[in-house]
């Protein structure tokens, strides 16, 4: 502490020792530098600055000071298949076998070079440095303090587990400085080339106390574990997770005193794991739930409802109508769904209790050359997970988190690529509609065998025609975002194909443009999710997307190919040792991290088209691009347009009851003194204009919110209840959509080209399985082989 706020030499007052220590250290690891040419720099300094005989001589000294700062990691040697980790009794030396499979500890046996290292960066001590700093101290109990409690979910702490955490352990919830946690992991490829076969598993903490611009954010992230590769460690992985539980019980049983910068004081802190963030494959490691085959869905549990497709080769999860109330229409409602009506109830959640009584007979044996697994429900459960050892984790509410980023991909893909007819992608094909066959409904769209041996699928409502397309297409090349908010989508649109749509692509799609691309071209007829927000509360503290950001961070640290997980952390200590000693050594709490968002600037727009606002009400106007040159720190024009808020002539509802403006039709232009052009930032909100495919002159403006701004109830009241107007709106369309009528027809969509499919001639039914008799059939085959 002497050395951080010492000068570096008389009147420095832009490093201490302590700080160039930090920055030389941290620039050693991102270029590779040697431990001889880092010596070499260090005693070159200590030559030339006046103050420098208390300078470090050697890398291995510069180390020493890092790790008496608490800034370190321990390196645990563990079996090559898996099996052991070689800690505690066993990590002296003189083990050298495994005690599990028997292989070697040692890649080299001379020279004692481990065959398989895990990083374990210790937990306590930088939970302790977050209340090291009086400004992160006052952060870590916002939920507590600050927060406004007046039932909205807003943060983690509003949600039904924080609560129902608090009410079955009181005493953890009466100190608000006890840490609430959230586990991800994930695996990656550190080399950046799919044609290198490596997985490398970082385990990833955040803490859920900060307020919501700073818990989620990678300044806060803590990297607990790093698992080596080169592959994945599968069922394994509580092998590597045994020194995280077992210091997670000793901060809930014991807890670490630790230093209150803001009140000064020292307390007795504790912490606890809430759920788990990680994508479906990874929900299977870490659960050890099966998370393919016929119980799949893990939130069913054995309750899944599932049909193995005879001609897709694949299970279909049936019996979503059972969560609905009950009376729902759709319940009875057979024709629209699987030709049945549904009269079961949802299934009971599935709490920690009947997990483990699910569990306690399956026998299951760490490492590669284990015998298997043995139980009653081994075709579900793969063992026992090791988060149960926790003793508190049996009674969470939510223990893993289904991912919205990559549902949300999946499903998005899987739906634009049908609606297009993508080829391959496309799940409208031929096995499909064999499927409908086998389970006989839908009669109408079934396959129409053709004497050429081709098989003719009629067009469905959701079918579109090329023109339809086109117009698609249209949409997502024009619509415009301010700068940052999204990629350039547009660039996915090659050749009249879409391909190459990132995974915020598709949320920005499936959440803003879809329903304006589609409103006109198809049908209006068009669930564990919800609970799990109900449960945990809103849905991006727990999704992928600030996890995969990390992961690509964490992927830009490898400089070293022979051993990457080694050049990793060294990196990442050396940034966490530049963030400790500027943020909290030093004491240069950088306001931005801790400062509330509520921003009134203006982000210029990318594509120096126009930067658009709707103010509060029903008013809707336009503001000239705002331009950020070196010389001038803001340009704009003085005045804002305004649209005519007659309705029909400068704003209207379409029968789907979406807004459309017209910029062609003013008032209030600015351009007489009477008319006043200027509004306070905090009167206006952010939209996107989306343009009318079909009319060219209306505008779709759709609210969007910009990431750093963050509504806590307090301020920007508007911008909340047009959210909730929008949900309402939503449920609304969804309570009164239409119910088929008797008769299948309306599964057909006229006046729109069905798809022709070769087949072999092996796979036609016999001539009387399906009639050909389709109007224009020559017209249709000759226009569908055309395009």
């Amino acid at each position: 502490m002497k050395e951080a706020n010492e000068e570096l030499y008389p009147r420095c007052k832009k490093f201490s020792k302590m700080s160039l220590l930090m920055h030389l250290y941290r620039t050693k690891c991102m270029f590779k530098w040697s431990n001889e040419s880092f010596n070499a720099l260090l005693g070159l300094l200590k030559d030339a600055l006046p103050e420098g005989e208390n300078f470090p001589p050697s890398f291995f000294e510069t180390k020493k000071i890092v790790e008496g700062s608490g800034l370190k990691y321990e390196k645990i040697h563990a079996c090559p298949n898996d099996c052991m980790l070689f800690r505690k009794e066993f990590a002296n030396k003189n083990v050298s076998k495994c005690n599990v499979c028997g292989a070697s500890r040692w890649k080299n046996d001379a020279r004692k070079i481990p065959a398989k290292v895990l990083r374990y960066f210790p937990l306590k001590p930088r939970l302790q440095r977050l209340f090291m700093s009086s400004e992160t101290s006052k952060a870590m109990c916002w939920h507590h303090e600050e927060r406004n409690k007046d039932g909205v979910l807003r943060h983690p702490a509003d949600s039904e587990a924080w609560k129902k955490f608090d009410s079955r352990y009181p005493e953890f919830a009466g100190d608000p400085r006890n840490v609430r946690l959230g586990l991800a992991s994930d695996g990656f490829n550190p080399f950046g080339t799919m044609r290198t076969a490596h997985s490398t598993w970082p385990v990833i903490l955040m803490p859920y106390n900060l307020p919501p611009w700073m818990c989620m954010k990678q300044e806060f992230f803590i990297l607990s574990l790093l698992i080596p590769g080169p592959k994945a460690p599968g069922n394994n992985i509580d092998v590597f997770l045994q020194p995280l539980i077992e210091e997670l019980n000793e901060l809930w049983d014991v807890g670490v005193e630790t230093y209150d910068a803001s009140i000064k004081e020292i307390f007795k802190m504790r912490a606890a794991l809430m759920w788990t963030i990680n994508d479906f494959s990874a929900y299977g490691t870490l659960s050890r739930w099966c998370t393919y085959g016929r119980f799949a869905c893990p939130s069913c549990n054995i309750n899944t409802q599932y049909k193995r497709l005879k001609h897709g080769k694949k299970f279909c999860y049936m019996g979503h109508r059972r969560f609905l109330k009950s009376g729902h229409k759709y319940r009875n409602d057979a024709k629209s769904f699987d030709g049945t009506k549904e009269t079961r109830p949802a299934p009971s959640p599935v709490s920690g209790s009947v997990v483990l009584n699910q569990v306690k007979d399956i026998k299951f044996t760490l490492g590669q050359s284990s015998e298997g697994v043995s139980g009653v429900m081994k075709n579900t459960w793969k063992k026992r997970s090791i988060f149960f050892d926790l003793p508190y984790w049996k009674f969470n509410l939510v223990h893993h988190n289904l991912d919205v980023m990559h549902i949300e991909k999946n499903v998005c893909d899987n739906l634009i690529y049908t609606l297009l007819n993508l080829g391959k992608k496309s799940k409208d094909n031929l096995e499909a509609r064999l499927d409908l066959k086998e389970m006989k409904i839908r009669p109408s769209l079934w396959p129409q065998y053709r004497a050429s041996g081709r098989a003719y699928l009629p067009a469905t409502f959701f079918t579109m025609s090329q023109q339809e397309k086109e117009l698609f297409y249209e949409v997502l090349q024009n619509a415009k975002f301010p700068d940052g908010y999204v990629s350039n989508i547009s660039r996915c649109v090659r050749k009249r194909k879409l391909s190459g749509l990132k995974t915020h692509d598709c949320h920005v799609i499936m959440q803003e443009l879809l329903p304006l691309a589609l409103r006109r071209f198809v049908d209006k007829r068009v669930i564990h999710l919800a609970t799990e927000a109900k449960h945990a509360g809103p849905v991006h503290y727990r999704w992928m997307y600030p996890i995969e950001g990390y992961l690509g961070t964490l992927k830009s640290y490898v400089r070293n190919r022979a051993c990457p997980e080694g050049s990793i952390a060294e990196t990442y200590i050396a940034n966490e040792c530049m963030t400790f000693c500027s943020r909290y050594l030093e004491g240069g709490d950088s306001r931005s991290y801790y400062s509330r968002k509520w921003s009134d600037e203006i982000e210029h727009e990318t594509n120096k088209e126009e930067s658009l606002f709707p103010t509060v009400g029903e008013s809707y106007g336009r503001v000239d691009v705002f331009e950020l040159d070196d010389k001038t720190w803001l340009q704009a024009h003085r005045h804002c347009d305004w649209v005519d808020v007659t309705k029909g002539r400068g704003i209207k509802e379409d029968d789907l009851g979406f807004t459309l403006v017209n910029f062609t039709h003013l008032t209030d232009s600015g351009d007489r003194q009477r008319h006043e052009p200027f509004i306070f930032a905090e009167q206006a909100q952010q939209v996107i204009f989306v343009q009318d495919p079909q009319d060219h002159e209306w505008f779709f403006p759709r609210l969007i919110k910009p990431r750093e701004i963050f509504n806590m109830g307090e301020e920007n009241s508007v911008q909340f209840e047009s959210s909730t107007q929008s949900d309402a709106t939503d449920l609304a369309l969804l309570e009164n959509s239409c119910v088929l009528e008797d008769g299948y027809n309306d599964w057909v969509r006229s006046g729109v080209d069905g798809i022709i499919i070769d087949t072999n001639v092996d796979s036609q039914p016999s001539p009387n399985d399906g009639e050909a008799n389709v109007e224009g059939e020559n017209n249709i085959e000759n226009e569908c082989d055309s395009e």
